[in-house]
């Protein structure tokens, strides 16, 4: 079965990587990743580097990234994602689509693969997001979806209320989850070693760094020459301007 598993960001490899191993680990699937949006950006950490560390073939990449967030720059990122994939779209034929969330370019992506009838499995859907456009996308995703994993019940029945009948809806909880099984924990000593920074008591807004005297202030700030017998908790004025520096340990450890 030849699968297209298209990512757009390091946030949606993150939570897609427990399902694209064991894809890869699977010999019925074909499993073909598609990268585009930030991957390919290097102000971003150009993260399709990521992808190829983890150990998985790229099959198809470009940069749709957009310059800014101006609506414009977003209208073009869209544009420019839709012809992309409508070329991919041409030359390939993809039993599966695989896609999550809620973003502009994700939508975009789908939405140049209706008129080629791919069938689509979208994970995340039925989600809302407070103070953002991305449910209008998130739900158009949805929309043009086969296939519907959600996180929960509740986005089970939201997703069944857009589509109008609960056919390949299924509530599998979040796929993120996962990653906890992998996930390599800190020992307090390590945790404690790793953050053995100079821990600032005051940060100075202009430099980011710990208040020293002589610092450049703004002029809603007064000077911690100056203490102000109001203030609660540390005041600017403290001499240190470093809280008590964190220990280093050291241990040993065995197993029998």
């Amino acid at each position: 079965m030849k699968i297209a598993v298209i990512t757009s960001s390091r946030a949606d490899y993150s939570i897609l990587s427990p399902l694209l191993y064991k894809l890869k680990k699977d010999k019925f699937f074909d499993l073909n990743i598609i990268t585009f949006g930030s991957h390919l950006s290097v102000k971003h950490g150009k993260t399709i580097n990521l992808i190829r560390k983890d150990g998985f073939k790229v099959t198809h990449s470009f940069n749709t990234n957009s310059t800014s967030d101006t609506p414009s720059a977003i209208s073009n990122s869209i544009s420019k994602t839709i012809i992309n994939f409508a070329t991919i779209w041409k030359k390939n034929k993809y039993d599966l689509v695989i896609a999550i969330g809620d973003r502009y370019e994700m939508f975009a992506a789908c939405a140049s693969s209706v008129p080629f009838n791919i069938p689509i499995a979208h994970i995340h859907g039925g989600e809302t997001t407070k103070g953002a456009f991305d449910d209008c996308f998130r739900h158009s995703i949805t929309q043009m979806s086969t296939i519907h994993f959600t996180a929960t019940e509740k986005y089970k029945n939201r997703v069944i209320e857009l589509k109008g009948n609960k056919k390949n809806v299924h509530n599998v909880g979040a796929l993120s989850i996962d990653n906890l099984k992998s996930l390599k924990l800190y020992s307090k000593k390590e945790f404690k070693n790793i953050f053995n920074n100079k821990n600032a008591a005051i940060i100075n807004p202009i430099t980011g760094k710990a208040y020293e005297y002589g610092d450049p202030l703004p002029n809603t700030y007064r000077d911690p020459m100056y203490p102000d017998p109001q203030d609660n908790g540390v005041p600017p004025f403290n001499p240190a301007r470093f809280l008590t520096p964190r220990q280093v340990l050291a241990g040993i450890s065995w197993q029998f």
